[in-house]
């Protein structure tokens, strides 16, 4: 069963979206970089996502700073179906969330030894049945909604994360 797009409808997922990185095939590896979106105007009526990536691609991140506008919608992340490894990364300032992972059973998710703050609708979003992602020593704070949530159907792994100053560490949505 493909994993459900219902949490990231607002975004409007579409080849030419403003984004920073769209990964449509192949895959892309980031090191030791920055992708923000504090240069922007405030107060825009676009959703910009700084990372999309569609099924059957891949994403490293590795020791990267993710920086957000907190005075527009805009999230750092969303992965679509994807294969992805995500470690001593920071994100920050998004006014939706911090990272949006869509699997399949199939797909490799692995989040590890990052940080997430200042976030006003989720920290960390796992979707999709029978999905096993794994999240690892995440430091989470100030999070508006909850911290990490994982939804229904999804065997998310998660040890060792840290959440503070948020409406609910771990949201486990249940069948």
């Amino acid at each position: 069963m493909e994993a459900s797009q219902k949490c990231i409808r607002e975004f409007e997922i579409q080849s030419g979206m403003d984004t920073i990185c769209y990964v449509r095939s192949g895959g892309i590896m980031f090191r030791n970089c920055t992708l923000t979106l504090k240069s922007h105007k405030k107060h825009l009526k676009s959703r910009i996502p700084i990372i999309v990536t569609l099924p059957k691609t891949f994403l490293n991140l590795t020791s990267c700073k993710v920086i957000g506008n907190e005075d527009n919608h805009n999230a750092g992340c969303i992965l679509l179906n994807s294969d992805v490894s995500i470690s001593d990364t920071k994100f920050q300032d998004f006014k939706a969330g911090g990272i949006y992972s869509l699997a399949n059973p199939d797909n490799f998710v692995e989040i590890q030894d990052s940080t997430i703050s200042n976030c006003q609708v989720i920290g960390i979003y796992l979707s999709g049945e029978g999905a096993k992602q794994v999240v690892q020593r995440v430091k989470i704070d100030y999070v508006l909604g909850p911290g990490i949530k994982v939804a229904k159907g999804n065997y998310a792994k998660i040890k060792g994360c840290e959440v503070k100053n948020s409406k609910c560490g771990v949201h486990v949505i249940s069948a």
